[in-house]
């Protein structure tokens, strides 16, 4: 089995991009109660290594960009 170095420093200690991703990155939710009323919050938090290393950001299709502007229009037509 081949041992993988560093080609900048030799180091030995590396690992994969998913890997550092995954281990700098959480995502969490809470909910909070206030008397009757409950609130739910989404929290997503990551180290600066982790965002360096993060994926490309997904590009929202016109078919995606379609719906979403229809499920907003539809809200808002049931809110007022």
């Amino acid at each position: 089995m081949s041992e993988f170095r560093c080609p900048h420093c030799g180091s030995g200690d590396i690992q994969k991009c998913s890997v550092i991703y995954n281990q700098g990155t959480f995502n969490g939710y809470s909910t909070t109660r206030i008397g009757d009323v409950e609130g739910k919050t989404e929290e997503h938090s990551s180290t600066g290594l982790a965002q360096s290393v993060a994926p490309p950001a997904e590009k929202e299709t016109n078919w995606q960009a379609f719906l979403h502007s229809r499920l907003c229009l539809a809200s808002e037509s049931v809110i007022t």
